[in-house]
């Protein structure tokens, strides 16, 4: 899994360090031998330590950054954000506030240690909401807030001349997933490892397609240390390259967790109901994918992963019934 061809002084700065994604690009980083030692923001007030790193509230980044040479060349991973889960506590407008907070203190970050290039991970929510397909409250106000920070720090990046990158991820897998109830994939798996069986409750036809989590943080990484400009292709679509409906997706799950079919369970389709596609457009993703020679990851690949994952490190939530 190594990255061999980084810049061997670049820092990277990963805000949102402790979720899914923040997690995985630790793991990833510490095997690029080229890139230093990643520095780390999150929430709360506290310095706290997880997976062997340092965690610093993002409110103390002027004095930590303090403690850095001046002449550093930086990185910065912006995993912070309201997720959707979160958009239903929230009016509206709150939302939006409370999303615009967080964005001001990256940018005040940001505009300090002028890093060579950002990554902000944004939603097919956004892409969604542009092809009038949000089809709930929660999904619409997450996808405009995502348009919103895209449209901030992608400005606040042309100004200052820093490579900016902003991939709209739809589905992923892998590991350091959580959350685990939120995501089908994982919801699956738990269910087939918990219930012995699996229960699907949707009554139409969904499609998804799921990106292997490091596929993607592999992309961003060597896109940015890499000195040429994506120019118009900053916002991307990120998704994988097997679409596939949740019964069949079910079906892999349960060959992997060793589950009788018959153990697959669901409502009876109503036929008069569209599908529910939340599918990427993933031209651009796939072909920077084979600019740097990284095959995408298949599906199967991905179940498994997850499953062994799921089974390593929240055996907690696993009950056998």
């Amino acid at each position: 899994m190594q990255i061999n061809n980084c810049d061997k002084k670049t820092t990277p700065i990963i805000i949102g360090g402790t979720g899914w994604l923040g997690s995985a690009t630790l793991n990833l980083v510490r095997q690029c031998p080229k890139l230093s030692e990643p520095i780390i923001f999150g929430s709360g007030n506290a310095i706290r330590s997880k997976n062997g790193a340092t965690i610093y509230p993002l409110a103390l980044f002027r004095e930590v950054m303090a403690t850095f040479s001046p002449a550093n060349k930086y990185i910065i991973f912006n995993f912070a954000y309201l997720t959707k889960d979160t958009a239903g506590n929230f009016s509206d407008e709150n939302y939006k506030l409370a999303s615009q907070k967080i964005n001001k203190n990256i940018a005040s970050l940001i505009t300090l240690v002028m890093p060579n290039a950002l990554l902000f991970i944004s939603s097919g929510a956004a892409s969604m909401l542009e092809k009038g397909l949000s089809n709930s409250r929660d999904l619409l106000i997450y996808g405009k807030q995502k348009i919103d920070d895209e449209r901030f720090f992608s400005e606040l990046c042309k100004t200052n001349h820093i490579k900016f990158l902003s991939p709209r991820v739809f589905n992923l897998g892998g590991p350091f997933i959580n959350k685990l109830n939120a995501y089908a994939l994982s919801n699956f798996i738990l269910q087939s490892l918990s219930s012995r069986r699996i229960v699907i409750e949707s009554d139409r036809p969904v499609y998804r397609s799921y990106c292997y989590v490091y596929d993607l943080l592999k992309v961003a990484i060597l896109e940015m240390t890499s000195s040429k400009d994506l120019g118009n292709l900053e916002v991307f679509e990120v998704g994988g390259k097997d679409r596939v409906e949740l019964k069949d997706l079910a079906k892999i799950i349960a060959e992997e967790t060793s589950l009788p079919k018959k153990n697959i369970m669901r409502q009876t389709l109503n036929k008069t109901l569209p599908a529910d596609n939340y599918l990427a457009d993933n031209n651009v993703f796939e072909a920077l994918l084979a600019k740097h020679a990284i095959p995408q990851t298949d599906l199967a690949q991905i179940v498994k992963e997850t499953i062994s994952f799921i089974q390593e490190h929240h055996s907690n939530q696993i009950r056998l019934r």
